[in-house]
């Protein structure tokens, strides 16, 4: 029982500082949702635009 918990703190303070440099969204997602949209409403799997353009 002592065990489990001094595990759990040792991993809260080696994992818990780390966490707020991880964005919990890519800057990029929002990009590739358009693309994906694009490419669901052109009909046209291959050529990946964004904003119409290539």
């Amino acid at each position: 029982m002592f065990a489990t918990a001094l595990l759990m703190v040792a991993a809260a303070f080696l994992f818990l500082p780390g966490i707020a440099s991880v964005p919990p969204i890519d800057r990029d997602e929002p990009r590739y949702a358009q693309a994906t949209r694009q490419m669901v409403d052109s009909g046209d799997y291959v050529d990946i635009r964004f904003q119409d353009r290539a």
